[in-house]
């Protein structure tokens, strides 16, 4: 991972970086939220599209919507967001359980550099887009762009 964009609403206030945790200088995810109010009704939107070397978007790999409360039931219905799940659940507090409560959330120290990644994501420059959207009324809560370079051993 190299580097992350954020995009919050009143709703969800996010920030993040990533930097390198020691001791091998791995990158590693800190991010913060504050929901000021449940969230029942939530939609998960991801997007994984391969760039060129300069930055350059080239072709959506992977693209699916589908409802959070869903999926935290039935996490793998969805491999790659279960590999993101798992990497969380170890590294933070956000919820594994609808409704997503009031609340300060975090996630500290996440890193998917030992990640099982799905054989059909190539070994490229990417661009993975993490959208959360509430359904009632229809908006985007959070939106995220985190950028990186996916190594195949």
């Amino acid at each position: 991972m190299e580097k992350v964009e954020i995009f919050d609403t009143p709703t969800l206030r996010t920030t993040a970086n990533i930097t390198q945790h020691s001791p091998a200088s791995v990158p590693a995810v800190f991010a913060e939220m504050m929901a000021l109010q449940d969230i029942s009704q939530l939609k998960i939107n991801s997007v994984f599209t391969v760039r060129s070397r300069t930055g350059e978007l080239q072709a959506a790999l992977y693209n699916s919507t589908l409802g959070l409360c869903e999926f935290l039931e039935h996490p793998f219905r969805n491999r790659l967001l279960q590999i993101i799940q798992l990497e969380l659940i170890r590294h933070s507090n956000i919820p594994t359980k609808c409704p997503m409560r009031a609340g300060l959330y975090y996630i500290r120290n996440a890193s998917f550099a030992r990640a099982r990644i799905p054989s059909f994501l190539p070994a490229s420059y990417f661009r993975v887009d993490v959208n959360l959207l509430n359904t009632n009324p229809w908006q985007t809560l959070l939106g995220t762009r985190w950028y990186g370079k996916l190594i195949k051993k």
